[in-house]
């Protein structure tokens, strides 16, 4: 039976402070924890260096997105299972013993992962059938284990065997839809997906960062961009091209709109998604050191 001291950590902070003390203290146990840390400009590093002064931290100088700064810390993992958890997850060391002995019950385990609860929203489980393209809230807690299509990237327990089957994170995505895509390619490569009931844990949702315009604007445009290139990735490139018009002929408009009657935020959140679809349009990719 994997113990706890048998497994590794990967999380990716940025701007973290306020939350990463209470994502490690309770993974004391775990002997290799990796912090990817995407050039913070608070005190994060300093705080995981006082918590755990063990703590392998890959300090970027620039912010590669997330998806590339967790391939850097699951290139360190010798064990046969990583955790990637959220600085803004927590999961206590019995949450995660139940997902290392469902992961081991299993001969082909991919991911593994937690109900996650929000103070907010409260549970947190989204699941997707194998034909769908955007996951599905449920609000009722399943009786037992099951497998399914998705699992958010929040927090998942690895098996690096299939991870280093599968491939990595695709480094084009800066941000969202990264756990989309490697769940989409553990299913196809034959691996399972699997939520366990018995091991819950919170999630203080968007809590990592502080929100500010440019971070909303960065989520807005990334959540399209990221959609449209999944799409062109695993339906087609007709398909993709003809969801990016549908959208630039829907938030174009609008745009324009909430700039004569002054509303802001909403004038932002357009101009957003009809950058995003244009620039996909274009060849445009998210930059990379922002």
């Amino acid at each position: 039976m994997t113990g706890l001291k048998e497994i590794s950590v990967v999380v990716v902070t940025y701007n973290s402070a306020e939350v990463i003390e209470a994502c490690l203290r309770p993974l004391s146990d775990i002997a290799q924890v990796i912090v990817v840390d995407n050039a913070s400009g608070d005190d994060t590093i300093a705080r995981v260096q006082r918590l755990r002064p063990d703590v392998h931290i890959i300090a970027n100088h620039h912010n590669p997105g997330f998806g590339s700064a967790a391939n850097q810390g699951f290139a360190q993992i010798q064990t046969s299972y990583a955790l990637l958890i959220n600085p803004d997850a927590v999961l206590l060391p019995a949450a995660v013993e139940k997902l290392v002995a469902s992961a081991e019950a299993s001969d082909y385990s991919g991911i593994v992962a937690p109900l996650l609860y929000s103070p907010k929203r409260g549970l947190e489980l989204e699941v997707k059938g194998p034909g769908e393209r955007t996951p599905s809230r449920m609000d009722t807690v399943p009786d037992g284990c099951f497998c399914t299509w998705f699992a958010t990237g929040a927090a998942w327990l690895v098996n690096m065997a299939a991870w280093r089957v599968v491939g990595g994170f695709d480094e084009n995505l800066f941000l969202y839809g990264e756990d989309l895509d490697v769940c989409r390619r553990m299913t196809a490569g034959g691996y399972s997906i699997m939520f366990v009931p018995g091991a819950c844990g919170e999630h203080l949702v968007s809590q990592a960062t502080q929100s500010t315009r440019a971070m909303r604007w960065r989520k807005e445009w990334n959540i399209v961009w990221s959609h449209l290139y999944l799409m062109a990735k695993h339906e087609s490139k007709v398909a993709a091209s003809a969801e990016a018009w549908r959208l630039v002929r829907k938030h174009g408009p609008k745009t324009i709109f909430y700039a004569l009657v002054v509303q802001p935020k909403r004038f932002w959140r357009d101009l957003a998604v009809s950058h995003a679809a244009f620039s996909f349009l274009r060849g445009g990719v998210p930059k990379r050191n922002s």
